[in-house]
């Protein structure tokens, strides 16, 4: 019988692909945007991610780099590699 373990999954900010496509990466997940927070240097979005139950994801990006609207949808991708994963 398998049981169910909750677990922290991380990925540092430089290893994430933020994008408008689909982008060609081990993991890959979607979102819209429905948040922005300006934090200089960076800018934080959540994401709503409603293929995993509608539960949101926050990602920062540069400030400077352009982003579309809030209410788009952005890929967000990542490589195995870049993983960390801890037991909760």
């Amino acid at each position: 019988m398998l049981s169910k373990t909750s677990i922290t999954a991380s990925v540092r900010l430089e290893k994430l692909t933020v994008a408008t496509d689909i982008p060609k990466t081990d993991n890959v997940v979607q979102g819209r945007v429905i948040e922005r927070t300006f934090l200089g240097s960076r800018l934080q979005l959540e994401l709503l991610v409603e293929s995993a139950d509608d539960e949101c994801l926050r990602v920062c990006v540069d400030s400077e780099r352009p982003m579309p609207a809030d209410d788009a949808l952005l890929w967000i991708g990542w490589d195995a590699a870049d993983m960390s994963v801890l037991r909760d």
